[in-house]
């Protein structure tokens, strides 16, 4: 198979799944896939696999992610992803929308704040100790006895399961903080900061609109970026674009000039000269690297 071919996108109404929550086990999982691993693809929900003992690998955003101990991996709407598993996976998955947080009290906000999910570039899985993943198969196996309910309460409950376990998770984790007495005001321009960035990294690349946006001084924002996410504000906003860029080379049959157009590159060689600055290949030999027999 070519790296032209478009990349699956799954979305839960199209699964034959009319609720915004699904919950299954990775053996479940194996069994209805024949022990058979999916192609890359992507997802227009958030998934949550709790893997406590699974041989294999899982790659997000082309980056490839070894199971060798208990984790967590937390995937966003967008990212393309594949999990390939060897035997019998042991663990639970949860998949579910923004409607589904919304309409069972799930602040979104609370979903940012957490720094659990990331729409792109690096995704590591949160790694578990004994205690974590015994606290987290708890609450999974709540999650899963939960969903078997047919109540009339049963979503508000996996909404309150749900919550409980991302904080737990967000416990476990060691989050870069700001330390200056501002760290209120500075979590609120980040969150707005990454939502610029999502709507507008098509057309527009420089920190100074993203500044004058959030009405702070481009330095301010590096800054304030850097200590969050461990790279200033132009670095986060040139790895958004070159994610996209990857995508787009892999799993659509656009030519790269076609590809820098999309991402609000007149110049052909503007664009080639960006990515290879970016990722220290040049987009022909990014695609030969990645290239799926």
């Amino acid at each position: 198979m070519q790296h032209t071919e478009e990349i699956k996108t799954y979305e839960l109404e199209k699964q034959g799944l009319s609720q915004s929550f699904v919950y299954k086990t990775m053996q479940q999982i194996a069994l209805e896939n024949d022990g058979q691993s999916d192609e890359p693809h992507r997802h227009n929900y958030y998934t949550v696999i709790l893997a406590s003992k699974v041989q294999g690998w899982h790659a997000i955003d082309f980056v490839k992610y070894p199971f060798e101990s208990p984790c967590v991996f937390f995937v966003s709407p967008g990212q393309v992803h594949q999990v390939v598993t060897l035997g019998v996976p042991e663990g639970y998955v949860f998949l579910f929308t923004e409607d589904f947080l919304i309409q069972n009290t799930v602040n979104q906000r609370l979903i940012a704040d957490l720094n659990l999910f990331r729409n792109y570039g690096e995704t590591p899985p949160l790694e578990l100790s004994d205690r974590q993943l015994k606290s987290l198969i708890s609450f999974s196996e709540m999650i899963g006895s939960t969903y078997e309910l047919s109540e009339r309460h049963k979503y508000e409950k996996l909404g309150a399961l749900v919550k409980l376990f991302l904080l737990e998770c967000s416990e476990f984790c060691t989050l870069p903080t700001i330390d200056d007495g501002h760290s209120q005001g500075a979590e609120s321009m980040l969150r707005k900061f990454r939502q610029l960035v999502d709507e507008s990294y098509k057309t527009e690349h420089k920190v100074g609109f993203y500044a004058e946006s959030l009405h702070v001084t481009p330095g301010h924002l590096n800054k304030s970026v850097k200590r969050f996410t461990g790279r200033n504000a132009k670095e986060f906003i040139q790895k958004r674009i070159t994610t996209e860029a990857k995508r787009m080379g892999l799993y659509s049959e656009l030519s790269s000039k076609e590809i820098g157009f999309e991402l609000g590159f007149e110049d052909p060689a503007h664009f080639s000269t960006f990515f290879k600055n970016c990722t220290g290949l040049s987009f022909t030999e990014f695609r030969a690297k990645h290239a799926r027999a």
